[in-house]
């Protein structure tokens, strides 16, 4: 019964989903402990940082990634790590899972994610007409009355241009 309830109310063609993590990290993308983790390493490969941080591995164990991550940022800079970590994001491809929500007759996506991975396979797809939008307050007034076809960024994303 319910199965039936939910086919009917997505091919009523009006209904949106909320996608999370769960489709960056099928597509290859890092966990957040994952991501600080790569994004230490790589300023210590690059000579940004000399070495692996008390502050950061005890932030890491309390999944503490926000503390990390400041961290990391007054040991080297903001631009190091937000660089590295938009490369990081733009590398993830669309798994089976984001191929299989691409294909559902959703209307629009909010997504938590900062990776373009709903946008690639829904261009796959042949979806067209499908617009990124961040969480800027311009692009707030996007997803206002009945629009459809978005994939809202509600944190932002990395293939979106930064807002000064």
């Amino acid at each position: 019964m319910l199965r039936t309830e939910i086919n009917q109310l997505l091919n009523q063609g009006s209904t949106w989903a909320l996608v999370g993590s769960g489709i960056s990290i099928d597509g290859g993308g890092a966990s957040w402990r994952q991501l600080v983790e790569n994004t230490e390493k790589h300023l210590m490969d690059h000579g940004k940082i000399s070495s692996q941080d008390a502050r950061i591995r005890k932030a890491i164990d309390r999944n503490d990634y926000a503390v990390a991550f400041s961290r990391l940022v007054e040991l080297s800079s903001r631009d190091d790590v937000e660089n590295f970590v938009r490369e990081s994001v733009l590398q993830i491809q669309p798994g089976n899972l984001t191929k299989s929500i691409a294909d559902w007759p959703f209307a629009g996506f909010i997504t938590t994610n900062y990776d373009n991975c709903l946008e690639t396979a829904l261009q796959e797809f042949g979806a067209s007409g499908w617009l990124p939008i961040g969480n800027d307050v311009s692009e707030i007034s996007k997803v206002s009355g009945g629009v459809e076809k978005i994939v809202w960024h509600i944190h932002g994303a990395a293939a979106l241009p930064e807002k000064s």
